[in-house]
């Protein structure tokens, strides 16, 4: 064995070169920071997960994009528009819970011309 077998290391794989490449620039603790924020507020709140939070988040995460453009942080448009999640999921009325509300909409409707001064 000759000392440039015992200095030379392995070749490693890809996700061992992107954890040595996060941990070098301190982006690995703020990963780790935002998953222990996660899992408390999972387990803390049960509308952690809702379908109004989550949609709220990723309302907030636009705004940083929009924010990271005009700073310069992305070339344009499509350079941020990569990151985005993009959905397919279609999410269809439920007609019993449509029917139910149905007396109430009426009311609204009728009620909100007078009372539009107010708000």
């Amino acid at each position: 064995m000759t000392a440039a077998d015992l200095t030379s290391r392995p070749e490693r794989g890809a996700l061992a070169r992107l954890i040595a490449l996060l941990a070098r620039r301190n982006e690995l603790a703020l990963i780790l920071a935002l998953l222990v924020i996660i899992v408390f507020f999972g387990i803390a709140s049960p509308y952690f997960f809702t379908v109004r939070n989550l949609t709220n988040v990723l309302g907030q995460a636009s705004l940083a994009m929009i924010a990271g453009i005009g700073a310069g942080v992305f070339k344009g448009y499509e350079d941020a528009r990569k990151l985005a999640p993009v959905f397919t999921a279609v999410t269809e009325p439920n007609p019993e819970a449509s029917a139910l509300y149905q007396p109430h909409y009426r009311r609204f409707v009728d009620a909100y011309p007078r009372l539009r001064g107010w708000f």
